[in-house]
């Protein structure tokens, strides 16, 4: 935004800023643009600009279409955003930290306020003619079945090894390597399921997996085991605490007792 300089005596100038809602000249855009490309802002620049940002309310807030990209302005942000993450890769610790944030966010699970307000925006939404054209328009020329690489068995043994081991985001330090005590047998697994009528605890469906509460092994108490289905059994897997007290306060109410007072893992942690 351009400024007026004023000279007062002992040869002073002192810059005079324009009225609020002035509009700046294009020359005078192209020349701020100019200015701030390639422009980096350091670590304390940066937590400066936050700090100043924090509580402050934004005027676009809560109001709704005041801009309508065109479609060449969108397919414009797009590719630029596409360019600015070709090359990048991330780093090992920034991997860990997100790692993190997911796991003491339950992943992507949403909270309970974030599904009514999903369920309340769907709500008799009817998806229309032209919107599905468009989406029949992009899937177009897309490889899809047996053409997709991702079928094949070379490309599938790539994909695989890639998530190997510690490569893998559900990586728990391979617990699931620790052996299982001797009082683990068939005839206890088969006593668990026929207790639960071969039926998943979670689902509701058919259930012939045999799964520790606790998720310690070394507790083969059966009031710590509980059958389950194969999908729910890896579902199960993320979120621990939230699924230990779920089947706990199950186990309550079907058996009368409480997984907490029967734990093992005083004994062998």
């Amino acid at each position: 935004m351009p400024s007026h300089s004023l000279q007062l005596s002992g040869g002073f100038n002192y810059k005079i800023m324009p009225k609020k809602g002035y509009k700046s000249t294009k020359e005078h855009r192209k020349n701020l643009s100019k200015a701030l490309k390639g422009r980096k802002l350091t670590k304390e620049h940066r937590k400066n600009l936050s700090k100043a940002q924090k509580g402050h309310i934004a005027w676009n807030k809560g109001k709704k279409g005041l801009y309508k990209h065109i479609e060449e302005t969108k397919r414009k942000i797009g590719l630029s955003n596409s360019i600015a993450q070709l090359g990048k890769k991330q780093t090992e610790e920034t991997k860990k930290k997100r790692l993190e944030t997911r796991r003491k966010n339950g992943w992507w699970k949403n909270s309970k306020k974030t599904k009514e307000k999903i369920s309340k925006t769907l709500q008799n939404h009817i998806v229309k003619k032209e919107t599905r054209n468009k989406i029949a328009l992009l899937n177009k020329g897309m490889l899809m079945g047996d053409k997709n690489p991702a079928k094949r068995p070379e490309i599938r043994k790539i994909l695989s090894e890639q998530k190997k081991g510690n490569k893998n985001p559900n990586w728990q330090n391979g617990k699931s390597f620790e052996p299982y005590t001797t009082d683990w047998t068939k005839v206890l697994r088969r006593s668990i399921r026929e207790r639960d009528n071969y039926i998943c605890q979670k689902c509701g469906q058919y259930g012939n997996t045999v799964h520790h509460i606790d998720y310690i092994k070394k507790n083969c108490n059966p009031d710590n085991l509980i059958t389950l289905c194969n999908s729910c059994n890896l579902k199960v897997n993320v979120n621990r605490n939230y699924w230990t007290n779920y089947f706990n306060n199950l186990m309550i109410l079907k058996v009368g007792k409480s997984n907490k007072k029967l734990t093992f893992e005083n004994q062998y942690l």
